[in-house]
């Protein structure tokens, strides 16, 4: 079990994420998707976007686990440019690696936020997950501030898709 960042290093390769990381990164959070909806949800296009708009500093807001060559563990600090005093985080841990502290270590990256004078940190997770999300993020201090669901349709062409003017209601 794991307990600091100085432990994970002792097995496993640390760093910050580069732009060129996109892909492995999209391919973990996907392989943590497919656990818990059975699709993929990202795209490595939509990473690099984000990282590119300067709400992160890759340097600083990203820590990558690498067990070998092969991704197994990211984070990574949203917000923490003035004027945000609220900011997101992501937390991913492959499925296979679960269960060894690695999540619990990469909770406590988001304590580099006070320094940069945030009073607060957020992150979403699927309040009936199956993965022990809820819990790992209680155990580090996060609490539940609103819950939601989120809705999703399949559209048809020619069913759902009718073509209409916008003056009609």
């Amino acid at each position: 079990m794991f307990n600091t960042l100085e432990d994970l290093e002792k097995e496993y390769q640390i760093r910050p994420a580069r732009m060129d990381d996109a892909q492995a990164v999209a391919d973990l959070f996907n392989h943590c998707s497919q656990e818990i909806i059975q699709k993929d949800e990202f795209e490595a296009g939509e990473l690099t976007a984000g990282w590119e708009t300067g709400s992160l500093e890759m340097e600083k807001d990203t820590i990558m686990v690498l067990d070998r060559d092969t991704l197994i563990a990211y984070a990574d600090v949203w917000g923490v440019l003035p004027p945000y005093v609220r900011v997101n985080t992501w937390v991913r841990v492959h499925p296979d690696y679960k269960n060894r502290g690695i999540g619990w270590v990469l909770n406590h990256f988001f304590l580099k936020i006070k320094e940069k004078g945030s009073t607060k940190v957020g992150l979403s997770v699927d309040s009936d997950s199956l993965t022990g999300a809820t819990q790992l993020y209680e155990s580090v201090g996060l609490r539940v501030i609103e819950q939601y669901v989120r809705m999703e349709k399949i559209l048809r062409q020619g069913i759902d898709l009718r073509v209409r003017d916008l003056d009609q209601p």
